[in-house]
C-alpha cells in the first residue's frame, strides 16, 4: 500500500512505519527505540554519535493550541545563554528552536484531525541545521492510513500484515529483529516474523534442520516440505504441540513455519503462524515480507 507521504519524501530518505505513525528520515538515522504495543507511542533515531530525532504521539480529546504550547516550552528553557526562535517554514507545525553553543535543538508539534493525534518531535542538530532534512522529516510525518492491511517497516524489516493483526511484542537483538502479531478472538492467531543477519557465519546446517530448532518446546513436526517464495527456495514445517487434554477434545495448537535465505541481502527470514484448532492450518493470509523483493507467504487459513 502506497503512503500518501510518498510524493513529498526525499528519495534518499527511508520510511519507518510503526504502530499509528509513519515518519521518513535519512538512511543513516537508525531506529534506536521503538515503543512496545502497550507503551506510549514513541520512536527515537540515532546516528553514530547522537540521538537525532524523537517522535512521540498520543490521542487528545480536542485540538490543542500549539502556538501557546510552544511559547510555554520556550519560556521553560529560561536560559539567556541559549536563545530561542520560532520554527519557520514547516506548514501546520508549530515549534521553537533552541540554539546551543555547538548546534540547535528543534522542538515541534502538530495536531492531526485524522484520529485526533498530537505528534511532538525533537530534532537535534550537533552543528549547522540542515533545513532540507528538517522540513523533509516534518512534512513526512503522518498517521497511518486506514485499510485492510498495514505496513510495518523498521530496523530493516518490512511486513505487510492484515490490519486486524495487532503488535504483541517486538525484540531487537544484534543482527536479529523479531516481531509478533496477534489477531484477537476466541481462537487467537499469532504470527511471528524475523529477520536475521550474517547467515553465512552462523548457519552451519541445512535450513530445515535450523528451523526445527526454532520451534517452541513441546512441538512435534508432522510435515516438512520445500516450497518456492518469489525467487527463493524455502522450507515449510507443520507441527503441533503435545497436550493430552486438548488432544482428547480434538483441539491442538498447530503451527506453520517457513524460512528462506535471501542471498541478495545476506539475511535469513522466518515466518511462523500458530493457532489452536481442530483442523490443519495453512499459511497466514495475506502476509508479505520484503527482502530483495516483496515475498508473499500467505495462503487461506482454515
Amino acid at each position: 500500500m502506497a503512503s500518501a507521504t510518498d510524493e513529498i519524501v526525499p528519495s534518499d530518505f527511508e520510511r519507518t512505519c510503526w504502530r499509528e505513525i509513519e515518519v521518513s528520515h535519512p538512511a543513516d538515522w537508525e531506529a534506536g527505540f521503538l515503543s512496545a504495543a502497550d507503551a506510549p507511542g514513541r520512536c527515537a533515531f540515532v546516528d553514530r554519535r547522537y540521538q537525532r530525532l524523537e517522535v512521540q504521539w498520543r490521542k487528545v480529546q480536542r485540538e490543542p493550541d500549539l502556538r501557546q504550547m510552544y511559547k510555554r516550552i520556550a519560556k521553560s528553557f529560561g536560559d539567556r545563554d541559549h536563545p530561542t526562535s520560532a520554527l519557520v517554514g514547516a506548514a501546520d507545525w508549530e515549534g521553537v528552536v533552541r540554539r546551543e553553543r555547538a548546534g540547535s535543538v528543534v522542538h515541534a508539534g502538530r495536531y492531526f484531525r485524522q484520529g485526533n493525534w498530537l505528534v511532538q518531535t525533537v530534532l537535534v542538530w550537533p552543528g549547522r541545521r540542515d533545513r532540507r532534512i528538517e522540513l523533509g522529516v516534518l512534512r513526512s510525518i503522518a498517521p497511518r492510513p486506514a485499510g485492510p492491511t498495514r505496513r510495518w517497516r523498521a530496523l530493516g524489516l518490512s511486513v505487510l500484515a492484515p490490519a486486524a493483526f495487532e503488535l504483541a511484542s517486538c525484540e531487537n537483538q544484534v543482527g536479529r529483529v523479531t516481531w509478533e502479531f496477534r489477531r484477537p478472538g476466541r481462537r487467537a492467531v499469532a504470527v511471528t516474523v524475523e529477520r536475521i543477519a550474517m547467515s553465512r557465519y552462523w548457519l552451519k546446517k541445512p535450513l530445515g534442520d535450523w528451523l526445527k530448532t526454532q520451534l517452541p518446546s513441546g512441538y512435534v513436526v508432522t510435515a516438512e516440505r520445500t516450497t518456492r517464495l518469489a525467487v527463493h527456495d524455502a522450507v515449510e514445517l507443520h507441527s503441533w504441540q503435545r497436550n493430552p487434554l486438548r488432544g482428547a477434545l480434538g483441539l491442538r495448537t498447530r503451527r506453520v513455519d517457513l524460512a528462506w535465505t535471501c542471498p541478495a541481502v545476506q539475511r535469513v527470514y522466518r515466518v511462523g503462524l500458530s493457532r489452536r484448532t481442530r483442523d490443519e492450518i495453512d499459511r497466514p493470509a495475506p502476509l508479505e515480507v520484503d527482502c530483495c523483493r516483496p515475498v508473499a507467504v500467505g495462503g487461506a487459513s482454515r
